[in-house]
């Protein structure tokens, strides 16, 4: 039941989450006699660092105290984790003695036909819906009534301006459907050691046993939540702290075409599986047209240099380095994590500037840790940015993702 931990401080730094490691350096995945350590004062970095001291003027970087939320009590995290369990294998009665009302939710089949010929995602099996849940208004208006059980065919008309499918926009069809059962009372299962047993396919016999192992896995995920928060607040400090002059051209470029391919490809993806136009998916995301987008990645990409031009400073002031053995390792551990055939692969694909300078993050990142203070608080109070300062970030995620019913279906 035991998981791993990879935080990655902020999307983009670091591409490759490096198997997490104890302050003593281990990795979790090592023998006894086999440890990873992230830097080497004084040794001979792996590849020459790129000099940024024309681009950033560094100010305070260590005895740094970032304030960091306490974690919630284990035990009613457990609690609220078990609730959680219940509410997921919750079933509800099947109700098949009356017809299908204005507030029911319905298990049904359907199958729509355009001149006698099913169309493409118009067909499902199971489907579970709220009347009045976005299905296209005549299918919508024509389930309530319905008798559980029975087939019926109805006559529907897509609307005009129908734009999950324009191919169907103002066409006639026809809906061949059946309503399996009416959602009734919800059934929440009892937590009991019959419970635990087929949840985990007897990996835990009783309840008791089930809570000791979450309890202790909570807690490794508060710590490691909180070593990121720190970790983020670190940097936020430092370059909150420091003067960015300029930005490398070409790299913010690179970073920037990078990042625009990504995010173009996941929209386009996006609109493709779900029958939706480019330009609505790009709103879906937050980003009012394409060139909205644009300033936002560009925008990531300077954020990313602020980083790696400020970690690439106190590596070469401090003289911490990514030596031979320590580079070999990290990529050793990406090579089998991502799957890659071998080294050499991983820097075809990202560079080998990009991975040294991820690397030399962490290890800047791990030595900082030791150097500055985390303060746990009961809250940590919202500040306003200085005005006289570019609000920074250290948020994990990008755009919020967001998420749409793969169904024309009917909707």
């Amino acid at each position: 039941m035991k998981k791993k931990v990879f935080a990655a401080l902020m999307a983009g730094v670091m591409i490759f989450s490096l198997t997490a490691c104890g302050k003593d350096g281990k990795n979790e995945n090592s023998t006894e006699n086999e440890s990873i350590v992230y830097y080497e004062i004084g040794g001979t970095n792996h590849k020459e660092l790129t000099d940024y001291s024309e681009y950033v003027t560094l100010g305070d970087y260590t005895g740094l105290k970032v304030e960091v939320q306490k974690s919630e009590d284990i035990n009613i995290q457990v609690k609220d984790y078990i609730s959680q369990i219940l509410e997921n294998n919750s079933t509800y009665a099947h109700v098949t003695d009356r017809v299908v009302g204005e507030d029911d939710t319905i298990n049904l089949d359907y199958s729509g036909k355009y001149n006698g010929v099913a169309f493409e995602k118009g067909t499902a099996t199971g489907y579970t819906y709220k009347i009045h849940g976005g299905f296209i208004d005549d299918l919508d208006k024509q389930l309530v009534g319905l008798e559980c059980g029975k087939e019926y065919d109805l006559n529907c008309t897509f609307p005009k301006d129908y734009k999950n499918d324009a191919s169907l926009a103002g066409k006639e069809v026809v809906f061949t459907v059946k309503v399996n059962y009416i959602q009734g009372e919800k059934i929440v299962p009892e937590w009991t050691d019959d419970f635990v047993k087929t949840l985990t396919s007897g990996t835990y016999q009783t309840t008791a046993a089930f809570e000791e192992e979450l309890a202790i896995e909570i807690k490794e995920d508060n710590e490691a939540n909180q070593e990121s928060v720190y970790t983020s607040g670190i940097w936020e400090a430092i370059i909150n702290n420091a003067d960015i002059k300029k930005y490398p051209e070409e790299k913010v470029k690179t970073a920037k075409e990078d990042y625009l391919k990504e995010m173009k490809a996941e929209c386009e993806n996006a609109a493709s599986q779900y029958g939706i136009e480019y330009e609505d998916i790009l709103k879906l995301y937050g980003f009012e047209n394409e060139e909205k987008l644009e300033e936002y990645c560009q925008e990531r990409a300077e954020k990313e240099l602020e980083y790696i031009m400020a970690a690439s400073l106190i590596a070469q002031k401090e003289n911490i380095a990514v030596t031979d053995k320590i580079y070999d390792a990290f990529i050793g551990n990406i090579t089998e994590n991502m799957t890659f055939a071998d080294a050499s692969s991983v820097e075809e694909k990202y560079g080998e500037d990009y991975i040294m300078e991820s690397f030399i993050f962490q290890a800047v990142s791990e030595w900082l840790k030791e150097r500055c203070e985390m303060v746990l608080v009961d809250k940590v109070e919202e500040t306003t940015p200085d005005s006289t300062k570019e609000e920074t970030t250290t948020e994990v995620t990008t755009k919020e993702e967001t998420t749409t019913e793969d169904t024309t279906k009917a909707e």
